[in-house]
């Protein structure tokens, strides 16, 4: 089985194209055009960058309109060590990852940054912008949802009781 084959089928595709970059690097942008009409060319120097233009829509991660794109961005189902992440929801209700009497917090939500790949940094910022965009009634399944989706990506091998007992992460403003 060719790795085209290979490929198609593991993304679900019926039909898939293969064009490799030499495909396009020998063509003018005159030639691409014509054999991808619905083609949108950027700038070299613009490849890669967000369009930050483009509104959020709400969907079935946040129906609430106007709040940060992040909201929007799919929040991971996976499963998660039910005991640990009780710990996390019992941290965040009781705390709010703050103390305002030491003015000093951010244990969880600096583990999470550490513990997560990039790309999965938003569900951290998440977690500061849930009672926006919820309310306090769903504040706690929201965050529930949201830290089981965290604990889920992160690597298993983290270490979570240096910033669960706040010995670790703490962030002062």
């Amino acid at each position: 089985m060719s790795i085209r084959t290979q490929l198609s089928e593991i993304l679900g595709f019926v039909t898939f194209d293969w064009l490799g970059y030499a495909d396009l690097s020998m063509q003018t942008q005159k030639e691409l055009s014509c054999r991808f009409p619905e083609a949108v060319f950027v700038l070299k120097s613009q490849r890669g960058k967000a369009d930050t233009t483009i509104e959020p829509v709400p969907n079935e991660w946040c129906a609430k309109p106007g709040l940060p794109t992040l909201m929007y961005l799919p929040v991971p189902n996976g499963s998660a060590d039910e005991v640990l992440l009780e710990r996390h929801i019992k941290h965040w209700v009781e705390t709010r990852d703050w103390d305002d009497a030491r003015e000093a917090g951010f244990w969880l939500y600096t583990a999470y940054r550490r513990a997560l790949p990039n790309r999965m940094h938003y569900l951290a910022d998440r977690i500061m912008n849930l009672e926006l965009a919820f309310g306090s009634e769903l504040y706690e399944a929201k965050l529930r949802q949201t830290i089981k989706g965290i604990l889920s990506i992160s690597d298993p091998a983290f270490n979570w009781e240096p910033y669960l007992k706040r010995m670790a992460g703490e962030q002062r403003l």
